[in-house]
């Protein structure tokens, strides 16, 4: 499944959304070009006590798991992963904590958000929320399991394992809605003046006549699937997913000069978001209701296509 294009009246409304808050036509033509199908998160509430039918859609809960599937449980973190604000259980294996789970038959009758996925089954994100890996080294991979739970399988409620820390949160059943969505313009700066021939002050010349607080109606700072990153930081995240994933670590990344660094981000195309969490007051209380926290779950297009979900990548911001 690869799922519609974007939808013409999605791409015409960013455009028309840019055009009466200041934008010239050529740079809403040029941002609006790169929108990309998402699917919203949308629920009416929440509940301390899971009684969702098995296999749905929902944020929390307890995760339905394959019958003779175990609970995912992370190795102790090597000591490279931690540092001095890190809690002493990252030296310690530890059960993860469930984020979300999504039935693929919904995310088809939808009409997808733009990845080749499986046409059903189940996509499931466990996370470390207790250290909370940002994923800028590679010893962080260890801190989040997406797992793909095939159709037909035999699925049952899982049981919570032993643990002094939450593993869930109170659960909402999420309907699933249709959106597009832009790049952040930190990533719209990248590809303006690398790859179309812009002058930094010309992007910003552009970006400046823009009102700002239009930005997060174009990026969707909410739970969703697919679409583009609302970044916390000002950092594309792609390359760093390619990076990290290559075995390097993030910090190094400044080292590299322009040839290396052109042909990071070329490599980094392939990277498509596949979750986006957070930036939800109303559900997933390990963000503290706090709207400035966002977990990516990336992964590179060839790896959905192998369905090695084991293969994604997590990147944790917050301001």
């Amino acid at each position: 499944m690869t799922g519609k294009s974007v939808e013409t009246s999605g791409v015409k409304r960013l455009k028309r959304l840019l055009l009466e808050h200041g934008s010239t036509p050529i740079f809403a033509d040029i941002w609006s070009g790169y929108a990309r199908p998402a699917l919203e998160f949308r629920h009416d509430g929440t509940d301390t006590r899971d009684t969702t039918e098995l296999g749905c859609t929902k944020l929390g809960g307890v995760p339905d798991l394959e019958v003779g599937a175990d609970w995912p449980v992370r190795q102790a973190y090597d000591a490279r992963s931690l540092n001095e604000y890190s809690p002493e259980s990252g030296r310690f294996a530890r059960p993860l904590a469930f984020l979300a789970q999504v039935s693929l038959t919904d995310v088809e009758q939808q009409g997808g958000c733009g990845l080749s996925l499986p046409e059903a089954g189940l996509l499931q994100v466990f996370y470390d929320t207790e250290v909370q890996p940002w994923g800028y080294r590679p010893g962080h991979r260890i801190g989040t399991v997406v797992r793909y739970v095939p159709p037909g399988s035999d699925l049952i409620r899982a049981r919570l394992p032993d643990s002094d820390w939450p593993l869930v949160d109170p659960v909402a059943k999420v309907c699933l809605a249709p959106a597009a969505s832009l790049p952040h313009w930190r990533w719209l700066e990248c590809e303006t003046t690398e790859n179309l021939g812009w002058t930094e002050d010309a992007f910003f010349e552009e970006l400046d006549q823009v009102d700002e607080d239009i930005f997060e109606m174009l990026t969707y700072p909410r739970h969703m699937m697919g679409g583009w990153p609302a970044l916390e930081q000002l950092s594309p995240i792609e390359p760093q997913c390619e990076f990290v994933s290559g075995g390097q670590e993030a910090e190094k990344m400044p080292e590299l000069d322009d040839e290396q660094w052109k042909a990071l981000r070329c490599k980094a195309q392939a990277w498509r978001q596949l979750f986006q969490l957070g930036g939800d007051e109303n559900t997933l209380d390990w963000t503290g209701g706090d709207t400035s926290v966002h977990l990516y779950m990336m992964i590179r297009d060839r790896d959905i296509g192998s369905l090695s979900f084991d293969k994604a990548h997590a990147v944790f911001q917050c301001t």
